[in-house]
């Protein structure tokens, strides 16, 4: 249920309260933000980039390296209400499995061997 555009590997879900099918309303924007594009699929990701925006709501991006998913994010947070707030980008890719808690909380100086310092984590950055 509800409506899922697919950029190559990436894709953007929207998930209906209701879950009822419905026909979706293309965009006449060539462009979201920085991501620009005519063609249907990408009118399809607008018109729901569009839809998620101004409502404030989490989304969660997922896709291949280089599609393009910290754009959608940037483009939707420009496009909230809080736009005026902080926009941290999380890239995990090569953080090693080991580190990820610190990269998302952060840690106190002397947690593990290379803490040389104080360093808050994306959350409290964000």
């Amino acid at each position: 249920p509800g409506i899922v555009i697919t950029l190559g590997t990436t894709e953007l879900k929207l998930i209906p309260e209701d879950t009822r099918e419905r026909s979706v309303l293309l965009s006449s924007k060539d462009r979201f933000g920085a991501l620009v594009g005519n063609s249907r699929k990408m009118r399809e990701a607008f018109t729901l980039l569009e839809r998620l925006a101004p409502g404030g709501a989490d989304v969660l991006i997922q896709g291949e390296t280089g599609t393009g998913k910290d754009l959608c994010a940037e483009a939707i947070h420009q496009q909230s209400p809080r736009k005026k707030g902080p926009f941290v980008i999380v890239d995990l890719a090569g953080v090693p499995p080991t580190l990820i808690e610190s990269e998302l909380f952060g840690h106190v100086k002397g947690a593990f061997t290379s803490a040389q310092g104080d360093r808050a984590g994306a959350f409290e950055r964000a």
